[in-house]
């Protein structure tokens, strides 16, 4: 998080000034390890991979950690989105599951986490594409934000086998949306809900994540949540 974006949350907010210190703090670093992971070459795999148990299916989590725009509060490892970057990511990402495939791995589920996975559609069912051809897939769950619910997604997910999707939301407090930098991007809570209703017979399943103990947040907040 910058310190701008920083400075204006604690604003809003009242964070505790030493939330605010080691945030920035930390984030030069987490930033210089991120660009030196980001360095895509020709991918070479080790030899440190174990080998899988016989007969054993695993579940496979894949994660795409490219945002439009990076929330103040998030602490996943996330980074801005670039076309080109994104790409040599994906087919980086491709390679190593071709890798577990070829030792052998048999996989049943996948969960797609972020970041924002939905953020480049060609490049996810590509990926998903190529996870069925390897594998005998049962479920296959994926994030997204608000504002990638919309039948250009819904429809690219569901030629992929997504059955179960869940979706960011954190709130649907107005005030709360605007602290972290939502509101404007994601749309209102009353927006949130519309597209949530558009969403709801889409899928198997579908999940809402919300935060709990958010700067300034209420119990009633909470519950109307």
């Amino acid at each position: 998080m910058g310190l701008e974006s920083s400075q204006r949350l604690a604003q809003c907010t009242g964070w505790l000034p030493r939330e605010f210190m080691l945030t920035q703090l930390a984030t030069p670093l987490m930033r210089s390890t991120a660009r030196r992971m980001l360095r895509f070459g020709e991918e070479k795999h080790g030899t440190i991979t174990p080998s899988p148990v016989q007969g054993r299916r695993y579940l496979l989590y894949i994660h795409v950690p490219y945002c439009e725009a990076l929330c103040p509060y998030c602490s996943f490892h996330r980074v801005k989105y670039k076309p080109d970057q994104a790409q040599r990511y994906f087919i980086a990402l491709r390679s190593e599951i071709e890798h577990y495939a070829d030792l052998g791995f048999e996989f049943s589920d996948v969960y797609v986490g972020g970041g924002t996975p939905t953020v480049n559609l060609p490049e996810l069912k590509q990926t998903l594409d190529l996870v069925h051809d390897r594998f005998s897939i049962q479920n296959i769950s994926v994030e997204t934000n608000p504002d990638h619910l919309n039948d250009t997604t819904f429809q690219t997910l569901h030629d992929i086998g997504v059955n179960r999707l869940s979706v960011g939301v954190q709130t649907f407090d107005n005030n709360l949306l605007k602290a972290m930098d939502r509101y404007d991007r994601y749309g209102s809570g009353e927006e949130i809900v519309r597209r949530l209703k558009s969403a709801k017979d889409e899928f198997d399943t579908l999940n809402i994540d919300l935060i709990f103990n958010l700067p300034n947040q209420t119990e009633s907040m909470l519950r109307r949540d």
